[in-house]
């Protein structure tokens, strides 16, 4: 690919600024950035965008290691609730992002995992 996923252009945008801008929309509060290897590279396109960043220190494990990163960040602030949105997926519709948000407040749901053709997809909260 020759370029971190992050910084592919998706509607003329960079796919971690589409995203921050649509949790921003949404008003997500606290909206953390989990970054590898490449950190030096996407960090600038965060001025201006209030965002927590963390560096995952072991990339080579995989997603995981970036989500445990996340939640270690998150801990002090005890949120309610955490939505998960990977940096692959920017053509996330806002509207559904909006609909995954409501669903778990009206419901109270531990988790709500959004689904299409009986498959599981992102972002996820729980």
């Amino acid at each position: 690919m020759g370029s971190p996923k992050a910084l592919l252009d998706f509607l003329g945008l960079p796919f971690v600024v589409r995203i921050l801008e649509a949790l921003e929309a949404l008003e997500v509060k606290t909206r953390v950035v989990v970054l590898g290897p490449d950190a030096p590279r996407i960090q600038p396109l965060f001025a201006g965008h209030d965002c927590m960043i963390v560096e995952n220190p072991e990339p080579e494990t995989g997603p995981i290691a970036s989500l445990r990163g996340a939640l270690r960040a998150l801990q002090p602030l005890q949120p309610r609730a955490v939505l998960v949105w990977p940096v692959d997926l920017p053509h996330v519709r806002v509207t559904t992002v909006e609909r995954i948000l409501e669903t778990h407040r009206r419901t109270g749901a531990p988790a709500v995992v959004p689904t299409f053709a009986d498959r599981r997809g992102h972002p996820v909260i729980w």
